[in-house]
């Protein structure tokens, strides 16, 4: 597996571009790949959750199978975007204690999350036709692979989302409307789609769990004829939602986390919780029937932590 994180070639693929954060500047990597014919602009990014490492190994592999050049139009990978928290080995960006996923497009002159996906957005994103963001179960959180798309009443981009879940082969997907604020209405106004995919759990880059992203990216890619493959014959979704909602921490403690199926109905216990000082011991209960997306599985809880995110 590990072959895949280097270019084969005798030049890398990847530059580190020097990103000015506000006190500091880091260095991300990027390749930016020109296709042998012309078509659509692709960006790929991983790491926007530092410590998601699935995310970001599907993105170093991606980069290598396309080196080549054999495709349509431009590939650009972002294999690392939130290089402080990749650094730190957690999900936010320490310096601001922010997680960049929740700040698009960003500010010039903002907070150090901002200023980096103010970077991001201006100069990727901005004009590109597809960005496929990878992400993963964090350090501490145990996953079921998920796709998650986005109804945007754009007519160009939701025909696009639509095929896709016909064709992706994917077992669970969220396919939610979003706002009209939001990242994926906001794209999707500009002409660029959004999806999310989700695979790989406990900050660990499992090659199955890579080569999932890999499969997905690649349908997506030859739905929009950046790549020549066999036409994908139609698959149904066996599980999909249109909601999600979230269990929350509601104080310092300790999380004991229950058995994670596929499935869960309302008022099943996902788990249990107690303060520091082993008092108030209370079971968690699932408030919707639905599949559990994500969990947080170690002891350590916090105010606020999300303990479970619940599609429905």
């Amino acid at each position: 597996m590990f072959e895949f994180l280097f270019s084969k070639s005798k030049s890398s693929l990847f530059q580190n571009i020097d990103v000015n954060v506000g006190l500091r500047t880091v260095q991300v990597p990027v390749a930016v790949i020109k296709g042998n014919r012309p078509g659509k602009t692709c960006v790929i990014t991983g790491g926007m959750d530092g410590d998601e490492y699935t995310g970001i190994q599907a993105a170093y592999v991606l980069a290598n199978r396309f080196a080549s050049g054999d495709f349509c139009g431009t590939l650009i990978v972002v294999a690392i975007v939130n290089m402080p928290g990749f650094t730190a080995e957690m999900s936010p960006n320490p310096i601001d204690q922010k997680f960049p996923k929740h700040f698009f497009p960003g500010k010039e002159r903002g907070t150090s999350t901002e200023r980096l996906i103010h970077w991001l957005n201006a100069t990727y994103i901005d004009g590109a036709d597809l960005w496929i963001d990878l992400h993963s179960g964090a350090i501490t959180e145990g996953l079921n692979p998920f796709i998650w798309l986005y109804q945007t009443g754009v007519s160009s981009v939701d025909v696009m989302t639509e095929k896709f879940l016909l064709t992706s082969g994917v077992s669970m997907a969220v396919y939610e409307k979003s706002h009209s604020v939001s990242k994926a209405t906001f794209l999707a106004e500009r002409g660029c789609q959004y999806v999310l995919f989700e695979s790989g759990a406990r900050g660990n880059a499992h090659a199955i769990d890579v080569e999932r992203h890999v499969q997905w990216v690649t349908t997506l890619l030859s739905q929009h004829e950046m790549i020549l493959e066999e036409k994908a014959t139609e698959t149904k979704t066996e599980h999909l939602f249109r909601h999600v909602t979230y269990v929350y921490a509601p104080c310092d403690g300790l999380w004991n986390v229950g058995l994670m199926e596929k499935t869960i109905q309302q008022g099943q216990a996902i788990g249990e919780l107690s303060r520091l000082d082993g008092t108030g011991q209370k079971l968690i209960i699932a408030p919707k029937s639905g599949a559990p997306l994500w969990w947080k599985e170690t002891l350590s809880m916090r105010r606020g932590d999300i303990l479970c995110a619940i599609a429905y």
